[in-house]
């Protein structure tokens, strides 16, 4: 094991390297990660029900075609039943849904509420009589589906539950104004003309009084496999059970059932001038960021295949960088030990990495460790104070995504 200590913080860093063998491939899509004792593999159990059974990740991750570009899962019944969300006290949707809306604003700020776009609307939504609301939400999943930041787009997929007959939203929709059309498997409803026509701005950006200004132009249904979905449908699988994305297998150690919060980007999705942007006001011009990256010696960093973070409630959230290769994963691990270690956070320009110190605000607490499995660096971190660290991830490209120009 091998130790550093960050010349500014106050606590120990551990940074550890395992060498272990070389997994077959380099893409996420393959990485072989090795069962975890005591588990068995689905296929050799035979074709009973209860071994097919989804989780709710595999679930939302069959949905998903191949080659997705990012991946935002939200377990939002998970959440919520842990937060207290749903409250069982309710005589009423009515008043579960004003309940919901209640006890989400209370939800501490070291915490994260995993939740759809649905949420915020959730008591305009019952009140208002909609056929579903973010109270009926099993689970949530973003995906930019192209290859590139500049031509991706958009999709959220919200599978409501069971119990909730979609079917019968279709009249309720076509009340509210949409125009139902079949698109294949998808029964799509559409508003014609300018949001202006039918988005009450004045009234929490509602539709008809109770659906969310999301759904302008246009919202799909799969009433069999209780998706919704909000964006481009084409690629998706509704009635899938396979995952595609390659997900799952680099999960699976992490016990598939409690995760809570999944995000993966593939290297298109990453900006690896974020930490001299935010450094700079961004004014992130390419002379800075050449000079930036031959300062603190980030040449050989590298750029990552993918990265993916997951998180189960009461456990450290998991960053993982999938290299191409174990010498790639070994260069970028050398790097990271030394630019992790605070060498560079004595300069302005280094406050983009984020790594814990006095006075840079950094959204990531002392402790984290880091390790190297093959082709994969693993990062644990902030057990306590998720949210921080959850929205760094989004952000692309600083703290632990930092990558090479």
């Amino acid at each position: 094991m091998h130790t550093v200590r960050a010349r500014a913080a106050t606590t120990t860093i551990v940074l550890a390297v395992l060498a272990l063998p070389a997994c077959s491939s380099a893409t996420p899509e393959d990485l072989a990660v090795p069962t975890p004792s005591g588990t068995t593999d689905r296929d050799s159990v035979g074709q009973a029900e209860e071994a097919l059974a989804l989780t709710p990740l595999e679930e939302a991750l069959a949905v998903l075609p191949a080659g997705v570009g990012g991946v935002e899962f939200r377990s939002d019944k998970r959440s919520a039943d842990r937060l207290g969300l749903l409250g069982a006290d309710g005589t009423s949707v009515v008043e579960r849904g004003a309940a919901y809306a209640d006890r989400r604003g209370d939800v501490p700020p070291s915490d994260f509420a995993a939740a759809s776009s649905l949420a915020p609307f959730v008591e305009q939504m019952t009140t208002g009589g909609a056929p579903f609301s973010q109270l009926d939400v099993e689970w949530s999943l973003l995906a930019q589906q192209d290859s590139s930041r500049e031509e991706s787009t958009s999709t959220e997929i919200i599978r409501v539950r069971d119990e909730v007959d979609l079917t019968a939203a279709y009249a309720d929709l076509a009340s509210a104004g949409f125009e139902q059309r079949s698109e294949g498997a998808w029964e799509a409803f559409h508003l014609d003309g300018m949001a202006a026509d039918h988005v009450d701005t004045l009234n929490a950006g509602l539709i008809a009084d109770r659906f969310p200004s999301q759904f302008f132009p246009v919202v799909r249904i799969h009433a069999a496999s209780h998706l919704v979905v909000l964006g481009d449908v084409s690629g998706l699988d509704p009635t899938g059970a396979e995952d595609r994305t390659g997900l799952a297998t680099i999960l699976e150690p992490d016990g598939l059932q409690d995760l809570e919060w999944v995000g993966m980007k593939t290297s298109d999705f990453f900006y690896c001038g974020a930490p001299v942007a935010r450094a700079t006001s961004n004014r992130d011009t390419p002379e800075r960021i050449t000079a930036w990256a031959e300062r603190f010696g980030i040449t050989e960093l590298g750029m990552p295949r993918s990265t993916v973070i997951s998180w189960e409630p009461g456990q450290d959230v998991i960053h993982r960088s999938v290299f191409v290769d174990t010498a790639a994963a070994e260069s970028a691990m050398t790097v990271r030990e030394q630019m992790y270690s605070g060498v560079a956070l004595d300069d302005s320009l280094a406050l983009g990495v984020l790594m814990p110190a006095d006075g840079n605000n950094s959204p990531y607490d002392p402790g984290w460790t880091m390790v190297r499995q093959s082709n994969v660096i693993e990062v644990r971190h902030n057990e306590g104070r998720p949210r921080a660290a959850l929205q760094t991830y989004a952000s692309g490209g600083v703290g632990f995504d930092t990558c090479a120009p």
